[in-house]
């Protein structure tokens, strides 16, 4: 694989139901922003983890071990900023290291380790990554989809 990090970002808006009652961030959605955003950074580059199955037999990227930590609470209304990054592949594990931040403000950083995971008789066992993944994923870097938002020119009654 590529010796050389590599990065995705995209963003996200943090809606009322991902509040608690004080309007502040419930803390797992942090760890579901995390994987969206690398779900994104797969869909990008014209993967997800169904297709991973499909072309690698494998049953995806499951995650071993996930850690966060909360610098500063967002509320309903922000506009989040994910970045993802990968600075090296092991042979059968990546780690992705998550910034999520508001403008130039650092909210949340944290990682996640993840393995290529294939079944192999009655047992799921961590194989070799194909160098080609590390390749499909550094050929993008920003997410260019934006989110849809849905209103109402009207009160509701």
């Amino acid at each position: 694989m590529d010796p050389q990090p590599i990065a995705f970002t995209t963003s996200f808006t943090v809606e009322w139901g991902d509040c608690d009652p004080a309007r502040i961030v419930f803390y797992p959605h942090y760890f579901y922003w995390f994987d969206t955003a690398f779900q994104h950074w797969l869909r990008c580059a014209g993967l997800s983890q169904a297709s991973l199955t499909e072309r690698y037999g494998v049953v995806g990227t499951p995650i071993l071990e996930a850690h966060a930590k909360f610098l500063v609470a967002s509320t309903d209304g922000d506009r989040l900023l994910a970045e993802a990054r990968i600075e090296k592949f092991g042979p059968k594990r990546f780690r992705i290291d998550y910034k999520l931040m508001r403008g130039q403000q650092l909210l949340v950083e944290g990682w996640e380790v993840r393995a290529w995971v294939a079944k192999v008789g009655d047992r799921l066992r961590s194989l070799p990554i194909p160098a080609e993944f590390g390749a499909a994923l550094a050929n993008v870097s920003t997410d260019e989809v934006r989110p849809v938002r849905v209103g109402h020119d009207r009160p509701h009654w």
